[in-house]
């Protein structure tokens, strides 16, 4: 075990929490520690257990195994760690000015006495309010983190947990290790399963029956089926509990005693449902009785209406269409059905009809379900009495739940909705949604667009506050140029750079130093999670695939910029196998190294290695026959085309130790050119042929030399 401070954190992955940190132990050593650290922060103490290691490029290692937290003790490790920005609000400053007036004492005002911060000028009682409650639930969230590790669970159920039990979250996990199976969770059964054994649950509690058949109701919810035969259900959570059927009949009724599962009799068999799908889907079907029962007084006009639009179109209606549109007029439902090109669309176009309809707006990054009720009341009233226009924005931010309630508000079509989204629709939009969509991509603005949105807002800026604003050559053009086509990002950088130009008798000269300081990073538009993140991985490599170093070196230089060592070192590592693969086998260890060099300097040193890869990756020769070999294997695997392994193949204690030559298995080595012609594949796919060489020096190479071998 070692105890120490940490230095520096070199690398650290969010998604796993493993981290490379730098630590100083108590003795005065600085080591390097691994492992799965989650959240951590220059300046905090750590107890750690583990065993001592020794890579290959880096040397000696410490990796963790066991940790335990120890909060910072003297007033320099306290400065550190509150410098560190771990808490929200607390910079390097304001952590000086905290341990300058509370010195050893920091932390304990921090958790236990916060209004004591006030005492420190700049730290209103609502800002030290903030501060201490980031530090409790920040001491929180790592508590729960660690606990999480040590069970092999995701850490990123942390921040859910603690959102939902705060400090109580562990005894939460230990009352009920199953709660992680709700669908706000969304942990994989078999993890929590094994959690939840691993804290002394036996094997036929009711919590884990019943965590069982609804995981089995869930997983088939997935695959399209709204509910499960009840025989089914029972077989399938026994296979999956390895338990008796009676254990799991009596699991059932629990779940429709507690109200959690719902039986009903289908055609002769026992429907299980999900609480929610059986309500829905009953609602539909009392929905469609009514709506086809009622009827409304048929319209006066309609036959002059359609005549109207034939003219003005230059169509002609069929009788079936006009019986259509007839229907559609005096019904509350109507389903018109054909093939293709049959006049669907044309008679939908005629129904529909321009409104004048109340104008709503929300944002699914705030607003909730119980907002578009809010709105759909509304409807009908003297508030909307021609329905509402709803504008969404980042609907994104709308889990799956929330858009299929909206997708019943909509339905109706009282409530038109436009909604748009910084992400791409076709992953983060409800495919129902979607489908009754049209969809609109507006691209970034140009430059010289941009340019003039700014000239605009620089004029307004005069004649707001009455002063002369005298930017110096090539200012405008290089915030037009760096915001990157995010208008709202030049706008930005507009007011920044006046607001922070004091001016001289009425006059404000707006330098290009100032314009560089408040735009040097505008152009970049980067989220790890977002569609331009996996835009530039996706470029960057095709850039080495299509062998230009140039773009390379530029799709490089973009992950850099944005701090996102990992992503491209994962992305070099993978284009080496993929893309030169064979025709360069030797490249491989040379990126491995590289990579390796990147991650031991880190930024901004880390550089020059990775450009280096790049470019030797981008000029080098290419194949990728390992990597079709390799994917047509896996395919015909997948798809169950694998069959017995050969005898001769097969572990030859199979007929016990020694007894090759009954086994029949011939060794190559005993032959010339350490070769003999013998059947490897299974009988059902021994002429599969999955790897073909290369048209490549290396690869054309190795085939002539067996081609001549084995001719």
């Amino acid at each position: 075990m070692i105890q120490g401070t940490v230095l520096a954190v070199i690398y650290q992955n969010p998604e796993n929490g493993y981290c490379v940190l730098k630590v100083r132990t108590e003795q005065g050593e600085a080591v390097t520690v691994v492992g799965t650290i989650p959240m951590s922060v220059v300046g905090e103490r750590l107890a750690i257990v583990g065993r001592w290691t020794r890579h290959q490029s880096f040397g000696q290692q410490f990796e963790a195994e066991f940790l335990e937290r120890l909060m910072p003790e003297t007033t320099s490790e306290i400065l550190a760690f509150l410098s560190s920005r771990a808490v929200k609000g607390i910079g390097p400053k304001m952590a000086e000015k905290i341990v300058a007036r509370f010195g050893d004492q920091s932390l304990n005002v921090l958790e236990q006495d916060p209004m004591q911060l006030t005492k420190i000028p700049g730290i209103s009682e609502k800002k030290a309010q903030e501060m201490s409650e980031s530090f409790q639930k920040q001491s929180g969230i790592r508590r729960l983190i660690e606990f999480l590790t040590i069970y092999h669970l995701p850490a990123q159920l942390a921040v859910r947990l603690y959102r939902a039990y705060g400090e109580l979250a562990q005894e939460a996990l230990r009352d009920d290790p199953y709660l992680l199976t709700d669908e706000y969770y969304r942990a994989d059964f078999s993890q929590v399963d094994a959690f939840a054994i691993a804290l002394g649950v036996s094997a036929d509690d009711e919590r884990r029956v019943e965590a069982g058949i609804l995981f089995e109701l869930s997983y088939n919810l997935g695959a399209g089926h709204t509910f499960i035969p009840q025989d089914k259900l029972r077989a399938a959570t026994c296979a999956l509990l390895e338990l008796d059927g009676e254990t799991i009949d009596a699991g059932m009724l629990r779940l429709q005693e507690q109200g959690r599962m719902e039986l009903s009799p289908i055609v002769g068999l026992t429907a299980c449902y999900l609480p929610e799908l059986y309500e829905a889907e009953t609602y539909v079907c009392r929905k469609i009785l009514s709506m086809a029962d009622g009827e409304y007084p048929e319209p006066g006009r309609i036959d002059d209406l359609v005549a109207e639009i034939e003219d003005k179109q230059g169509i002609d209606y069929a009788p079936e269409q006009r019986s259509a549109i007839r229907a559609a007029a005096s019904r509350q439902l109507l389903i018109v059905t054909g093939g293709p090109g049959t006049g669907k669309t044309t008679v939908a176009n005629l129904i529909a009809k321009k409104t004048q309809r109340k104008l709503c707006k929300l944002n699914a990054t705030t607003a909730s379900s119980a907002d578009i009720k809010e709105i759909y009341a509304q409807l009908d009233t003297f508030l909307a009495p021609n329905g509402v226009l709803l504008y969404l924005d980042e609907i994104q931010y709308f889990n799956k739940k929330q858009q299929q309630t909206l997708l019943e508000y909509i339905e109706n079509g009282k409530i038109t909705l436009i909604a748009s989204t910084t992400e791409n629709p076709y992953f983060y939009v409800y495919n129902a949604i979607l489908s009754r969509s049209t969809v609109f991509e507006f691209k970034p603005v140009e430059k010289d667009e941009a340019q003039r949105a700014v000239s605009r807002a620089l004029n307004y800026l005069e004649s707001r506050d009455s002063v002369t604003i005298l930017p110096e050559p090539g200012v405008k053009e290089h915030i037009a140029q760096s915001c990157g086509g995010d208008i709202r990002k030049a706008l930005n950088a507009v007011e920044f750079l006046y607001t922070a130009t004091r001016p001289e008798n009425g006059v404000v000269r707006l330098t290009m130093a100032d314009a560089k300081q408040v735009s040097q990073r505008s152009a970049m538009r980067y989220d790890k999670s977002g569609d331009d993140h996996y835009d530039d991985l996706s470029a960057l490599m095709k850039s080495i695939r299509g062998s230009d170093p140039d773009a390379a070196v530029h799709y490089l230089a973009r992950f850099l910029e944005a701090g996102d060592l990992p992503s491209a070192c994962r992305r070099i590592l993978c284009s080496v196998a993929e893309d030169v693969g064979l025709a360069y086998p030797q490249a491989i260890p040379i990126i491995k190294a590289c990579v390796d060099s990147a991650l031991q300097l880190g930024l901004p040193e880390a550089r020059l290695p990775l450009a280096d890869a790049v470019i030797l990756l981008a000029t080098a020769p290419k194949s990728n026959s390992g990597y079709m070999a390799i994917d047509a294997a896996i395919a015909d695997v997948k798809a169950g085309r694998t069959g017995p392994v050969p005898r001769e193949l097969q572990n030859v204690h199979a007929d016990g130790a020694g007894f090759e030559r009954e086994q029949g298995y011939l060794y190559p080595h005993n032959f010339p050119n350490h070769w003999i012609r013998q059947q490897y594949l299974p009988d059902s796919i021994k002429d599969r042929v999955y790897y073909t060489y290369g048209d490549n020096k290396t690869e054309q190479a190795a085939k002539r030399y067996w081609d001549e071998i084995k001719k």
